[in-house]
Formats: C-alpha cells, sequence, structure tokens
C-alpha cells in the first residue's frame, strides 16, 4: 500500500500553526519511513511496488519558502524526493517560492503540483469559479516548468464532484486529499483519488509509528479522521468555524 504524508510548514525556529512541525521533527520522521518501508518518488508511484513494505510518498502544501530553505536541504541531504504543491497566486509574493525556486526544486527531480490559484475551499465555490482556480493553477505552474503537471490537491483537502472533474478535465492524474487512509493503485482509472496522512502537531513521529506497527491503532486514528472528514464535506462552515475558534 501507498501512504501519501501532507506537510505544511517546516521551521528551523520561530512560532506556526498546529500544521507547522519543527526541521528535527521532519529528520525524524525521515528515518522513521526510512527504517519502516521505501520512500517511493512522485514520478515513480504507478511502478509496481514491493508488497511486502508499505511505500509512502513525501508532499507538502502551500509552496512556502521554508519548503526551498528547510525541506528541500533536508531531502537532498538523505537523497530523497518530494512532492511540493504550489497555490500559484502566491508565487513570488512574501513568505513563498518564486518562479526561479519552482524551477529549480523540479530540476532536482521534485515533483510539483497545483494547490488552486486563490488557495480557498472549492466547494464554496460556483462551478465555472472552480473550473477557473484549477485551470489557471494548472496552466500557471506548465507555463513556468514547460511540462505537464499531473497532481493536484484541493485547498484544505475539501473537494466535491465538481472539483474532481475540473481537475480530470486538466487531465490531472492524481488528486491527493487529506482523507485519512492507505492507498492501492489500479490500472485503467483516468484520475487516481489519494488518501493521505496530514502530519501536525496532533499527528507526528509517535502516532505515525503506532500506525504502522498496530492495525488496532490505525483503524483509531481512521475512524477519528472519518468523523472529521464527515464534518469537513458535509457542514463545511461548521467545519471552518471550529477551526478558527481552535486557532487553526
Amino acid at each position: 500500500m501507498i501512504g501519501v504524508l501532507v506537510f505544511h510548514r517546516v521551521l528551523s525556529h520561530g512560532k506556526g500553526d498546529r500544521f507547522t512541525i519543527r526541521s528535527e521533527e521532519l529528520r525524524h520522521i525521515l528515518e522513521t519511513l526510512q527504517g519502516s518501508g521505501a520512500i517511493v518518488e512522485p514520478r515513480d508511484i504507478s511502478q509496481p511496488l514491493d508488497h511486502d513494505h508499505n511505500s509512502f510518498v513525501l508532499s507538502f502544501d502551500d509552496g512556502t519558502s521554508d519548503h526551498w530553505s528547510v525541506v528541500s536541504p533536508a531531502l537532498h541531504s538523505q537523497q530523497l524526493k518530494g512532492l511540493f504543491f504550489v497555490s500559484t497566486g502566491d508565487i513570488g509574493t512574501q513568505g513563498h517560492l518564486s518562479r526561479g525556486q519552482i524551477v529549480e526544486m523540479h530540476r532536482a527531480g521534485h515533483g510539483i503540483g497545483a494547490h488552486s490559484h486563490r488557495h480557498v475551499p472549492l466547494t464554496s465555490l460556483a462551478r465555472e469559479d472552480i473550473d477557473e482556480e484549477v485551470r489557471r493553477s494548472v496552466w500557471t505552474l506548465e507555463d513556468i516548468l514547460g511540462a505537464p503537471i499531473e497532481w493536484f490537491a484541493p485547498p484544505e483537502g475539501m473537494y466535491d464532484r465538481r472539483v474532481a472533474e475540473a481537475a480530470t478535465n486538466q487531465n490531472i492524474r492524481f488528486f491527493r486529499t487529506t482523507s485519512f487512509g492507505w492507498n492501492t493503485l489500479s490500472a485503467g482509472y483516468a484520475m487516481v483519488i489519494l488518501k493521505a496522512f496530514t502530519i501536525s502537531s496532533f499527528f507526528q513521529k509517535a502516532q505515525l509509528q503506532r500506525c504502522l506497527a498496530s492495525k488496532a491503532v490505525f483503524y483509531r486514528y481512521f475512524l477519528l479522521y472519518g468523523v472529521k472528514n464527515l464534518v469537513k464535506k458535509g457542514f463545511p462552515n461548521l467545519y471552518r468555524g471550529l477551526r478558527k475558534t481552535a486557532g487553526y
């Protein structure tokens, strides 16, 4: 099976939100994964897998500048490749990746995926606005890289049939959500919708190790995140209100 890890900001110092982790925690997670299974490069996700081991793809959301200054060097030091989802409206703004940095990361072998243009919850938009958000983000990155974009991740993991169709219309092959769980890849589908494990202050190295070691623990987390995702999809305004109240 394949697990997709979702990281956000990774800081060496300073304070962040609940999705921010420290650079040493990233290093510990990478060490844990290397000792427990294979880390798959994004470009190799469709290749045959060793079914005796779980495999992992490392993904990083939002295209923040720490992905260049902290994450990329950390991956390089362990000869690993990551997948970086970029909100194109933020490119070149303070605290975010520049066009040149995105090009260099792509040349270094990292995957680049679209993360909408304005980083807004796509399910709150009209159909034509969803189409524009997805199309603009994909086309902008393709123009920067001179290569097709095959990955898309909706902001906050919020999607519905309209969002998935908009991604399909842009020839997206892999649609990464934040729904909790493992993935098995099957041939014959135009676009694969992938579940993930979101790394945060709540779910870090220790929780990841427990999920790897125990099916019971995995299903406990699966149930917890399942409830969260039901609230997110069925009551999006309530979900966003609870997040705001909790301060993240």
